[in-house]
């Protein structure tokens, strides 16, 4: 998959390759022209591509046409085109290493490009045999596979959302493609189609799943049930084929092949990876490492929607509405060698739009209405860097590079020269009764806002407090700061606690800022009040954990006494990630706790 390198630095001036080196952490580059799942390709010359709808403006009649956006430069600067010939808004898929011709898969065909997505050829090859497709389906239950007569128009269709197609390097000339089964009962399981003759015939694998629909505490209504969609799968170092699927749990279901996907070993169990459904990619570097790049997050506990006013729709009490992802506002990477051992667990995104009070129509109604940086594709460029396209909403959907050594980093620190802007802060509103504006389109207003130290007006600090809003679902403030993964680490927070006190949770995963299950969803979880700190004003406090032997967290003022130890009561991916902090108030509390810095260490 990485044929390319050598083509993509034979492009670049002598400024190009100076810029590109220099970049290290995530630095954005590109609005993407649509959503993002397989919309992006490499031409045969190296040039990055990625396929949408160009020019669309507030209106969707503004938009000039299908086309794709360019760049020649590794993705430092891009360009609009017109027209995409044989190849569709969809895009061009990847070139084959047997044929360099290029395949390509979007609903449950392949699309073989003879010539190249430029070419004049281009042919459709079954992956999936209609008859196989035996699912009873009604069209009240799927109106849009149905034509005016109640006819079904077609039954491939319930196969679908494949990921690129991928290489082996352990087995050449196969080619393996992940994609999802719609079901019956309106749910979804992987499915893994193979080729051994560059795509003219195909076999397909459809793994299990278990049944994971039930409601659990914390949650007091129902997720949208996922039992297993979009996978993603990738060739480990040594062979070893690992799939990834999204599920409605709090983790991944995991599977692996160790005969080149000929068989499967997994029923549907549960990784270790955090996240609630959200999308996944797994690339594998030229190296053979392997970058993940997924939504580390889990989602606020489903409500009791029969007992919130306004009222709700009936959507709502299903978890279909716009309260139905309220965890695509931070998208993750992390690097393996194994494909167990994760490094990294970095935000390398944030929406921009995250705190807005009026998210729920942010990007208009001629466009994706899901507001999210979930969902990726990522190209690997020359000198180390990676090219990642994440996010759905034109106001959400970012292209970014970044160093994959900067993945590697043990150390970070935050003292909001930059305001919020490295943190997530918002605050929910209990749903509105009205128009669909999408899944991930929970309105919210800020949480933690900026304010300035009562002790130096110069210098910015963050507060925590409470505010009366009888239209929130939690009105503790919160605030969330993500360090990269170790297993034994400390982070001093510089604070004030000038009225009320705060939670604390170390975790492995994100969690909302107001969250109100933070004492049993962190893996370890504390408050800390003004009685507990040696003096008034600004104390400096710091935790030192232990996942791995101890497993507790110490918590240590600034004379270097212990006040208290705290049990790690959760398994971590790999050790704690994030810092997680909300205000204890109990009534309207306008002075709270004051935040000055926040610094992570690993031991």
């Amino acid at each position: 998959m990485t044929w390319y390198l050598e083509k993509m630095e034979q492009m670049l001036s002598a400024d190009d390759k100076k810029m590109l080196k220099n970049i290290y952490e995530p630095k954005e580059v590109v609005v993407p022209p649509r959503d993002t799942y397989v919309f992006s390709g490499v031409a045969p010359d190296g040039e990055l591509r990625l396929y949408g709808t160009i020019g669309r403006g507030k209106h969707q009649q503004d938009a000039l046409g299908d086309g794709y956006l360019y760049s020649r430069d590794c993705g430092l600067s891009w360009h609009p085109h017109l027209g995409t010939g044989i190849a569709s808004e969809n895009g061009c898929g990847v070139r084959s290493p047997i044929s360099g011709r290029y395949l390509h898969c979007y609903h449950s065909a392949a699309l073989i490009y003879e010539d190249g997505p430029d070419g004049k050829t281009c042919r459709e090859v079954k992956i999936f045999p209609p008859e196989e497709d035996t699912d009873e389906i009604s069209p009240e239950m799927f109106p849009e596979a149905f034509d005016e007569n109640g006819k079904r128009k077609n039954r491939n269709k319930m196969y679908g959302l494949p990921k690129h197609p991928i290489f082996l390097e352990s087995k050449p000339g196969r080619c393996v493609i992940p994609f999802t089964r719609d079901t019956a009962d309106s749910n979804f399981r992987p499915v893994v189609a193979i080729s051994d003759d560059d795509g003219e015939h195909w076999k397909h694998i459809e793994l299990p799943v278990r049944q994971n629909t039930e409601i659990f505490y914390p949650d007091k209504g129902y997720r949208w049930g996922n039992l297993g969609s979009e996978p993603t799968v990738c060739e480990l170092a040594d062979g070893t084929l690992y799939l990834i699927s999204r599920t409605s749990t709090n983790f991944f279901n995991e599977y692996f092949s160790y005969d080149h996907g000929d068989t499967w070993v997994g029923s549907g169990e549960e990784s270790m990876i955090h996240s609630t459904l959200a999308t996944p990619l797994l690339l594998r570097l030229h190296d053979g490492r392997t970058l993940l790049l997924w939504n580390n997050t889990r989602v606020m506990p489903r409500f009791n929607h029969h007992h919130l006013w306004p009222e709700c729709h009936y959507g709502h009490f299903m978890g279909f509405q716009e309260d139905m992802f309220t965890n695509r506002d931070v998208a993750h990477a992390a690097i393996s060698t194994d494909g167990k051992h994760w490094v990294g667990q970095r935000e390398i995104g944030l929406t921009a739009i995250r705190n807005d009070a009026d998210y729920r129509r942010a990007g208009g109604r001629y466009n994706i209405a899901d507001k999210s940086i979930q969902q990726f594709e990522a190209w690997e460029l020359p000198y180390n860097k990676v090219f990642v396209v994440m996010g759905q909403s034109i106001s959400t959907r970012r292209g970014i590079i970044f160093d994959l050594d900067w993945l590697c980093e043990t150390s970070r620190e935050e003292h909001f020269a930059q305001g919020l802007k490295h943190v997530t802060t918002h605050q929910y509103v209990k749903s509105l009764r009205g128009g669909f504006f999408g899944h991930a389109s929970a309105n919210r207003l800020p949480g933690a806002i900026m304010t300035v130290d009562p002790e130096d007006s110069t210098r910015p600090v963050a507060q925590l407090a409470r505010f009366h809003r009888p239209e929130l679902c939690n009105e503790r403030a919160g605030l969330v700061w993500n360090f990269p993964v170790s297993a034994k680490g400390k982070i001093t927070i510089g604070l004030n606690i000038v009225q009320s006190g705060i939670q604390i949770g170390l975790s492995d995963h994100w969690q909302n800022p107001s969250a109100p299950d933070i004492k049993i969803a962190a893996a370890a979880s504390f408050v800390l009040q003004k009685e507990d700190l040696p003096h008034g004003g600004w104390n400096t406090v710091t935790l030192s954990y232990d996942t791995e032997k101890s497993r507790t967290v110490e918590v240590i003022d600034e004379t270097g006494r212990v006040l208290f130890a705290v049990p790690i009561t959760l398994p971590v991916l790999n050790g704690m990630s994030y810092l997680h902090l909300q205000s204890l108030a109990t009534e309207v509390d306008l002075q709270g706790t004051l935040i000055c810095s926040l610094e992570k260490e690993a031991l």
